[in-house]
C-alpha cells in the first residue's frame, strides 16, 4: 500500500521527502475510509431487502382483509 514505484524517481531534498510521507498517510487514509463505505454498503443491502418483504408481505395482509385483488 505504501509502494510509489520501482525506486527509479525518489524524493531528494528534506522538502520532498516530508511531501512524499504526508502523501503516502493521506492517501492510506483516503484507501481505508473507501473500503470502509463499501463494506458498510455490503451491509445494509440484505437490511434493505428485508424491509422491503416486511412492507410487501404487510401490504399484502392488509389487501387480502380488504378483499382486494390484484390488477396488473
Amino acid at each position: 500500500m505504501l509502494t510509489v514505484g520501482y525506486g527509479d524517481i525518489h524524493p531528494y531534498n528534506f522538502i520532498e521527502k516530508e511531501f512524499v510521507i504526508l502523501i503516502m498517510i493521506i492517501s492510506c487514509g483516503v484507501y481505508a475510509y473507501s473500503l470502509s463505505k463499501i463494506g458498510v454498503l455490503i451491509q445494509e443491502i440484505p437490511s434493505e431487502d428485508n424491509e422491503f418483504k416486511q412492507n410487501f408481505s404487510s401490504i399484502s395482509l392488509y389487501m387480502k382483509k380488504r378483499n382486494l385483488e390484484v390488477k396488473i
